[in-house]
């Protein structure tokens, strides 16, 4: 926790040095996402694995953790945010709660991440797929805010996931007439 608070404390210095010499850095942006403590699967029920809890600030969504190089190192890139069908949840403003989505709401993706944002915290949860509902629950000691000693009530929930590199129908429909056209006009032009 010290390494983050001396890391952001370097960072702004050499933010406000650095800025009234006309230069720009990215020190804000690697500080917001350090990883502050550790996260645990038990938080959010059917989650196979877990990455954060991430420091994002308290004006920052859930995207943010995407940039963050251990999230990558772990998943990967190209996500994408996402509503699943039959999206349902309680619990919105406090610490707990539940969700649940139809069963085919997974059909058709990738890895499905749910992400939870409390205060200046957030984390990353791997969902096993073959469950369509569950439970999670931010009250305990690793959400606990170090400045305040509480937990901070959930502000933001969302799934998010890489597709499947199999293109939809209409996508490969649409690629072969584009191709087909293109086909068409380079013979015209050569009669």
């Amino acid at each position: 926790m010290k390494t983050s608070a001396n890391l952001t404390n370097a960072c702004l210095k050499i933010t406000i040095l650095l800025t009234f010499l006309g230069f720009s850095t990215l020190c804000n942006a690697v500080a917001i996402l350090s990883i502050t403590h550790s996260c645990d699967i038990e938080d959010f029920t059917t989650s196979l694995d877990c990455i954060g809890l991430f420091d994002s600030g308290n004006d920052h969504g859930t995207h943010d953790i995407f940039d963050s190089t251990e999230l990558q190192d772990q998943y990967g890139t190209g996500w994408m945010e996402f509503n699943p069908s039959g999206l349902g949840s309680t619990g919105n403003g406090t610490t707990s709660g539940t969700w649940s989505v139809d069963t085919s709401a997974w059909n058709g993706l990738g890895t499905v991440l749910a992400v939870i944002k409390a205060g200046p915290s957030a984390s990353a949860y791997e969902v096993d797929t073959s469950f369509s509902s569950g439970l999670w629950n931010i009250s305990g000691s690793n959400w606990t805010d170090p400045d305040t000693g509480t937990n901070h009530a959930i502000s933001h929930f969302g799934f998010w996931s890489t597709s499947n590199s199999i293109p939809e129908p209409n996508t490969l429909a649409l690629l072969v007439l584009g191709v087909a056209g293109l086909g068409l006009w380079q013979n015209r032009r050569q009669q």
